[in-house]
């Protein structure tokens, strides 16, 4: 990663992983999962926010690395910024 960027993305494949089937739903479970991981790492966060977002009903998510950090990089203006709206329960 350089300047807040994701490059490459190869940090992300055990992370992936690990989110494929969890609840995506914007309710208060996933509010406090993304709070806690925005503490310890702003970027995951907002990577599991944009993973999130791309989920099917199932979980999946069917998209390349590359693809990944191209819309990451796309999507937040900036990457280390808290991404759920204001009275999100931050």
């Amino acid at each position: 990663m350089a300047g807040g960027t994701i490059s490459g993305a190869g940090w992300f494949a055990g992370f992936y992983r690990g989110l494929i089937m969890i609840d995506v739903k914007p309710n208060r479970k996933f509010k406090k999962r993304y709070n806690r991981l925005f503490q310890k790492n702003p970027l995951g966060a907002n990577m599991f926010l944009l993973i999130a977002e791309l989920a099917d009903k199932r979980g999946r998510v069917q998209i390349t690395e590359e693809e990944i950090a191209a819309l990451f990089n796309a999507r937040f203006e900036d990457p280390k910024a808290y991404q759920l709206p204001v009275g999100a329960d931050k």
